[in-house]
């Protein structure tokens, strides 16, 4: 749904009487996985991190001092990361800190790893993290990523993730809105003709003269809170906004409910290039969802 501000301009809102996300503390993993992971609906988990110490460790200070020379381009201009932190903490509204401005984990801060943990796997096992799924399979996305935003800010266009992987955000400092929709309502995005994940809708400011079936998506919205865990399948269209500084970690995940959608991407991904390869990941990929679901059965 949308709306019209005083000055004419079209913004995006969730529906009145929109639907939120459940919030489960001491959730089980086998009530993760049947009420939430089999029947594919999202869920905010409120005490899944309270034992990580970043959870204590981090803060935009810790990071500005040891990896402030860290640098990204966002939509066309280059920002250290001392550079986007200033900008987060005097972001509004109406000047917005540049986003996403997200770093990948293992590549610019390995050695933080140890300081979110314990994993969480939704599923019996981390299959993401499986010894036997060589990392070149998951090419096109990243495992971490720690995303930095502030007051005002929001992702562009409503998507979802590369390779139909499962996600799990957590935050570590402030709060992030989540709108969520359910892939059925896919029909209403407009998936772009290069990338049929990602939306053409400008979310902030959608042109509904050329994306009319747009006003139809209604979405479920939650807020997740320092210290909570949003969890969504595979395939559901996302969004973000941010109303204060934050640092949230993101992570994929896979399980048995996306094996088949992740290897049929994968294959896709490589085909075009490399079309043995992607014959042999396929075929590897089968072998290996029927390996994964005898070590889960007997756990």
């Amino acid at each position: 749904m949308v709306a019209v501000t005083g000055a004419g301009v079209v913004r995006a809102c969730p529906p009145e009487g929109a639907s939120g996300i459940d919030r489960r503390s001491r959730l089980s993993m086998r009530e993760f996985i049947e009420e939430y992971a089999l029947p594919q609906r999202p869920v905010i988990v409120t005490d899944a991190t309270r034992d990580w110490p970043a959870m204590h460790r981090f803060s935009f200070a810790f990071f500005r001092e040891r990896y402030g020379s860290l640098a990204k381009t966002v939509r066309g201009r280059r920002h250290t990361l001392a550079e986007a932190i200033d900008l987060i903490q005097t972001s509004t509204p109406e000047s917005p800190a540049p986003y996403p401005f997200n770093l990948n984990v293992e590549t610019c801060f390995p050695e933080l790893l140890a300081d979110l943990s314990p994993e969480l796997a939704f599923g019996r096992l981390d299959r993401v993290n499986h010894p036997m799924l060589p990392r070149v399979l998951l090419r096109g996305t990243e495992v971490y990523e720690l995303f930095f935003g502030g007051r005002g800010a929001a992702f562009p266009h409503v998507h979802f993730d590369a390779l139909c992987l499962h996600t799990q955000i957590t935050q570590i400092i402030g709060s992030k809105e989540f709108l969520l929709y359910p892939p059925e309502q896919g029909r209403y995005m407009y998936p772009r003709p290069d990338n049929p994940k990602v939306s053409q809708v400008e979310f902030t400011a959608p042109d509904l003269a050329r994306f009319p079936l747009f006003a139809h998506a209604q979405p479920i919205v939650g807020t997740v809170h320092q210290g909570e865990t949003i969890f969504f399948p595979a395939r559901w269209w996302h969004t973000t906004r941010i109303h204060e500084p934050c640092l949230s970690l993101g992570k994929v995940q896979l399980n048995g409910a996306n094996w088949d959608l992740f290897a049929d991407d994968v294959e896709a991904f490589w085909k075009p290039g490399h079309p043995w390869f992607a014959l042999a990941a396929r075929g590897y990929l089968a072998g290996l969802g029927r390996v994964l679901e005898l070590q889960e059965r007997l756990m």
